[in-house]
């Protein structure tokens, strides 16, 4: 059994402590860039379909590409998150 002094104990409580506070902190700011995706994808969803629309009618559709790549890398990193 090994025995910690008192100043040895109160180190690893801060550094367990402050591993914690650092992935709470991660975790909320990736939720946070996470939802900011989601709202711009949305967006972009309703805002590029139009985009899309008005482009594809004129024989280029990259619009419609542009959205579905940005959906892909969003849905990527949503399951890289779990």
């Amino acid at each position: 059994m090994v025995i910690l002094s008192l100043s040895e104990r109160r180190q690893r409580w801060e550094a367990t402590v402050t591993e914690e506070l650092h992935e709470r902190m991660w975790k909320k700011q990736w939720e946070e860039a996470l939802e900011a995706n989601q709202t711009k994808l949305q967006n972009s969803l309703v805002h590029g379909g139009c985009q899309w629309r008005r482009e594809n009618r004129k024989g280029v559709a990259n619009g419609g590409e542009r959205i579905g790549e940005e959906l892909h890398r969003i849905q990527k990193l949503q399951r890289a998150s779990k």
